[in-house]
């Protein structure tokens, strides 16, 4: 490999790198807990939920404040 080919290469991969990194601490942060539908109408007639969507496979809501345990 010629030498400027393998500094297109590194930059290519410097590039990328923080990207990558990026998009794993994003989702980790963002990372879902399925809980029991009963859990989830306890927690509703507590006032705990902010938001509900309801799609055809899934509901999903949205706390107003993390859990103790800072659970999302």
């Amino acid at each position: 490999m010629k030498r400027e080919t393998a500094f297109h290469a590194w930059s290519a991969i410097a590039a990328v790198l923080p990207i990558v990194a990026m998009q794993f601490f994003w989702t980790d942060a963002e990372m879902a807990e399925a809980v029991p539908y009963r859990t989830l109408l306890n927690d509703l007639y507590q006032g705990k939920i902010a938001e509900v969507s309801v799609s055809d496979q899934y509901v999903c809501a949205h706390l107003k404040r993390p859990e103790a345990d800072g659970k999302p």
